[in-house]
């Protein structure tokens, strides 16, 4: 009877063990990412501030991965459209979205927007921030933001300014510049295309707010005159370029922001991977180099849980941003 005891404990102790080889085999499986090729869908135009350091940055990180990063185009609706997309994907890391603040502004914006950022989104990595340059064409004839603020003054009832739509980076800061110097009620003409820049440079435009990494060939080519810069600091590149706060003599700092993200539920190996590997890229000279040269600012790398409070901090100031514009609901 004893032995019988024996026998069935020892019986227990070799079925048990045997139930725990496949997960020790799991446990010990080496960590593979990526395997197939990694969609990472852009949700704007190509040629683009966004599309640019996107496609430099996932490019570097895929040339020491096989080359597996592949970018791809979605726009539409300030971004929503592309960004919808990646919810569709399964969550294995094999689908990714790189985007800008709109990414989460857009739940400020969009009635029935089909994702919630917060909810439905894994922070992965923090890259660059935006700070934009309010710009005019050559043809207007002002060369200082003085010069254009007595300008507007002049012509109210046929002056304009061009964004790429409501609620973008570039109608918000536009509008609460014109609130600030008192105009609000200078036309807003939103745009769905890159013709904002032909129409600023023929005069159907009076200004705009636009990133510096696509003003830059009209600037230096003399057709584009910058005025001043969105953020509450002056550019390391171009430190004599006033700032639109040290003008009003109040705050005014907006200034967007890249970032990477996966669909909830993607495994957390893969993207803690993908924030290191990230952070490796911002890093190298020579990204460096391009981030300045394109106009951006370097942010400091963040671990996932810091961008994700950025992320709930960042939505707080952007709906003061947003409710300060006018910019409700549609």
């Amino acid at each position: 009877m004893i032995k019988q005891r024996r026998d069935f404990i020892s019986g227990l102790a070799v079925l048990g063990g045997a139930a725990l080889l496949p997960g020790l085999a799991r446990a010990g499986k080496p960590f593979q990412y990526p395997v197939d090729p990694v969609n990472v869908v852009i949700p704007f135009t190509a040629g683009g501030s966004t599309d640019y350091m996107g496609r430099l940055i996932m490019a570097d990180v895929g040339a020491r991965h096989g080359g597996k990063f592949i970018p791809e185009n979605r726009p539409g609706a300030s971004g929503s459209i592309g960004t919808a997309s990646v919810l569709r994907a399964r969550a294995d890391g094999n689908t990714l979205l790189y985007s800008t603040a709109s990414f989460l502004t857009n739940i400020l914006l969009y009635k029935d927007l089909p994702y919630d950022p917060l909810r439905d989104f894994t922070p992965v990595a923090r890259t660059v921030q935006l700070p934009l340059v309010l710009i005019v064409g050559r043809e207007l004839g002002v060369k200082s933001i003085q010069e254009l603020v007595e300008y507007l003054k002049r012509n109210q009832q046929t002056a304009s300014y061009g964004t790429y739509g409501i609620g973008t980076s570039s109608h918000v800061s536009a509008s609460i510049f014109l609130k600030k110097i008192g105009l609000p009620s200078i036309l807003h003409v939103p745009y769905k295309d890159n013709r904002i820049s032909t129409d600023l440079v023929v005069n159907r435009l009076t200004f705009m707010m636009e990133a510096w990494s696509v003003a830059a060939p009209m600037i230096q080519s003399g057709r584009f005159v910058p005025l001043a810069v969105t953020s509450d600091q002056p550019l390391p590149f171009n430190p004599r370029l006033p700032t639109v706060s040290s003008f009003i003599k109040d705050k005014f700092n907006l200034v967007s922001w890249h970032g990477l993200f996966a669909r909830k539920g993607t495994p957390d190996e893969i993207v803690e991977f993908l924030n290191r590997e990230v952070a490796h890229s911002l890093e190298k000279d020579q990204i460096q180099k391009s981030i300045v040269d394109m106009g951006f600012l370097k942010y400091p790398p963040l671990s996932r849980a810091a961008f994700s409070t950025f992320l709930t901090d960042e939505l707080a100031r952007w709906k003061g941003f947003m409710a300060e514009a006018g910019v409700s609901l549609i």
